[in-house]
């Protein structure tokens, strides 16, 4: 199956960036519908009279689109995860760019159209930790193990969340700190700011 999608994004390739917005257009008309199959069957055979592929093609590249605009808008994807997503298809910087227009414009009501809403990407809202010491053990006398009892409590958006509790080695969080700077240097770096100035 995964194959099969691969292969169809990859017949987007000989469309031009408003084609693909145009079939883009027709897959969030696809989702308002309930995943009508009439409509996509109409709207395939309606869009391959002006796309350089058959209706068959046309119908798997719209119910495919749909597919990932649907999963996408249900995780709560933002820009970042959206095109990470896309990224296994190798598509090209048009298509990309048609495909991410058209879900950050139609996010909202993508996901109020999703069936199936039980799995967005979970947000950061708390953290906590205590530090144990383990003084005394029967088989290593001496010798004292220090750990660090974390708490994460994530949010899913819609008033719920979840707690991910976690027994951590001193060695484990200094790496995990590691990691954490690194991200904040990378944000502060040059093509990081960069990007965002342009941005604003």
């Amino acid at each position: 199956m995964a194959a099969v999608v691969a292969d169809t994004f990859l017949s987007l390739e000989a469309l031009t960036k408003a084609q693909v917005l145009e079939l883009s257009a027709s897959s969030v008309a696809f989702i308002k519908s309930g995943f009508s199959s009439a409509l996509a069957s109409s709207s395939a055979k309606a869009l391959s009279k002006t796309l350089p592929l058959t209706t068959s093609q046309t119908t798997m590249a719209l119910t495919a689109i749909a597919k990932t605009l649907s999963e996408s808008a249900n995780r709560n994807h933002n820009e970042h995860f959206f095109l990470k997503a896309l990224s296994p298809y190798g598509l090209g910087e048009h298509v990309r760019d048609a495909l991410k227009e058209t879900y950050l414009s139609n996010q909202k009501a993508i996901y109020d159209h999703t069936p199936d809403r039980g799995s967005s990407l979970p947000t950061y809202k708390d953290l906590s930790w205590d530090l144990s010491v383990e003084i005394a053990r029967r088989a290593v006398v001496g010798e004292n193990v220090a750990r660090f009892n974390v708490s994460v409590d994530t949010g899913d958006g819609r008033g719920g969340g979840k707690t991910l509790d976690m027994v951590v080695d001193p060695g484990v969080m200094v790496r995990m700190e590691e990691e954490v700077r690194r991200a904040l240097d990378e944000e502060k770096g040059q093509h990081s700011q960069r990007f965002q100035r342009y941005l604003n």
